[in-house]
């Protein structure tokens, strides 16, 4: 439930081919139309800029509705991939609509779907594997309409995506027994159809006391994850289900970015992590969701929350976190001050928050950050996988996190920040790598601690 309710919708028009089979034969996916309901926040924003001009701060910060969030978003992502803002438009607005479609099988089939992705922008393709054969009735508007070009559905599937996401916190969990030092990355790759297993070694690791001057290899992990398996009940792993990417470097594989953000948190009196989004949690109330690793390090606890106008620092009281297989997420309490449902897309550029964005909706989609630290809106990424666990060198794993192609450019001090498209909130970030960001979807923090969004 979210508390604001004058909002201006953005309808993605699929055409009633992609809801019944029913399709006219000139309709087409590339027809679909971006409009905005009668019913918009017009007047809710008249309301805001009345406000800021009696406060004086009119001119320092723009607010921003759902139509100019999205197209500010498309802007920012078609300069970042260097394509013109219609190509680039005209692709999101294909992602939006295929999600749309993709809901519609998924709720019809919710046990028969194996994968799914879209291809990156600036293609128009989107990509589902069905268990076993594919049902006539979704081929039949497919092949009937000519979208088979744009709408590629497949079958021969061997595991659900929820079996195949179990299968990779098993397959983690297998391989951290073998592991005393670097980091591992496992995550179900959609479009491979496989379980991925990067684990990083530092230089001449063979030569630790741990490996007695072997190196790892691939079919002894095999054997590993496959015995593992077998001790649990677990359907069996093959070599074609799983491939393993070993390699030598210092750089781990994952690094959590500690600190700031939207609005800065502050940790005796240091600027340590980021207020993502407003939530209200039961028995707590209104509070501040960030990074769980910024709860639980090194002893630290964030206790003051600072207000980017003023500059006011206000008091901040613990609520919980997780830092686990579950995801890397925290809650703080803010007694002394209002949380609002607004969120800083850019230093001083602020949306209010229309809802979040499912897990299961977000494989292949482009998605944005924000960090106070770095300063920066990215929107250059589209999420490759989820239900990723990281390992640490020290054996603390880490799941439930969405991976994306490219680094953020985010820096310490932005772990915590909102990961969003247009008003859609998504996750928090955690941390990322030199090709690669990471962050904990909205919806594992309201299935951990029972929240909302405010």
């Amino acid at each position: 439930m979210y508390k604001h309710k004058k909002h201006m919708v953005i309808v993605l028009t699929f055409l009633t081919f992609f809801i019944s089979s029913s399709l006219k034969a000139n309709e087409d996916i590339s027809a679909i139309t971006f409009t905005q309901k009668v019913e918009d926040d017009t007047r809710f924003w008249d309301i805001k800029e009345l406000k800021l001009k009696e406060e004086g701060i009119f001119n320092k910060e723009i607010f921003e509705n759902s139509k100019k969030a999205f197209d500010t978003d498309i802007g920012i992502l078609a300069k970042e991939m260097n394509l013109d803002f219609e190509v680039v438009k005209k692709s999101v607005l294909f992602q939006k609509a295929f999600k749309k479609y993709f809901k519609n099988i998924k709720e019809k089939y919710p046990n028969k779907i194996s994968s799914f992705y879209l291809e990156r922008i600036p293609k128009q393709k989107g990509h589902i594997q069905f268990i076993g054969e594919v049902p006539k009735e979704v081929l039949l508007p497919v092949e009937k309409n000519n979208q088979g070009d744009k709408i590629i559905i497949t079958g021969d599937g061997e595991f659900t995506v929820k079996e195949s996401l179990n299968r990779v916190k098993e397959v983690a969990k297998s391989i951290s027994k073998t592991l005393q030092h670097g980091s591992s990355e496992v995550y179900f790759s959609h479009s491979d159809k496989k379980i991925k297993v990067n684990i990083q070694q530092p230089y001449g690791y063979e030569k630790l006391s741990h490996y007695r001057g072997k190196k790892l290899s691939e079919d002894s992990l095999l054997e590993l994850v496959q015995n593992e398996f077998e001790k649990n009940n677990l359907k069996t792993i093959r070599k074609g289900h799983i491939d393993f990417n070993i390699y030598e470097d210092s750089e781990p594989i994952y690094t959590p970015d500690a600190s700031r953000g939207g609005s800065r948190l502050l940790a005796d009196n240091r600027e340590w992590c980021t207020n993502g989004w407003s939530v209200i949690v039961p028995g707590f109330g209104l509070a501040a969701l960030t990074a769980g690793h910024c709860m639980d390090n090194i002893g630290r606890d964030v206790d003051e929350i600072q207000d980017h106008k003023n500059g006011i620092e206000y008091p901040m009281n613990a609520g919980n976190f997780i830092f686990n297989l579950d995801g890397d997420i925290g809650f703080n309490t803010t007694p002394t001050t209002q949380e609002k449902y607004e969120f800083h897309a850019r230093a001083n550029e602020i949306r209010y928050t229309s809802g979040r964005e499912a897990i299961a909706d977000m494989v292949g989609e482009s998605v944005c950050v924000y960090g106070r630290t770095s300063n920066s809106r990215s929107c250059n990424h589209e999420v490759l996988n989820t239900g990723v666990v990281i390992t640490y060198s020290n054996g603390t794993q880490v799941g439930n996190l969405v991976r994306v192609t490219n680094n953020s450019n985010t820096t310490g001090g932005d772990s915590g920040g909102g990961w969003s498209w247009g008003n859609q909130a998504w996750g928090v970030h955690s941390g990322s790598s030199s090709t690669r960001a990471y962050f904990t979807p909205i919806e594992r923090a309201e299935e951990v601690f029972d929240l909302e969004l405010f």
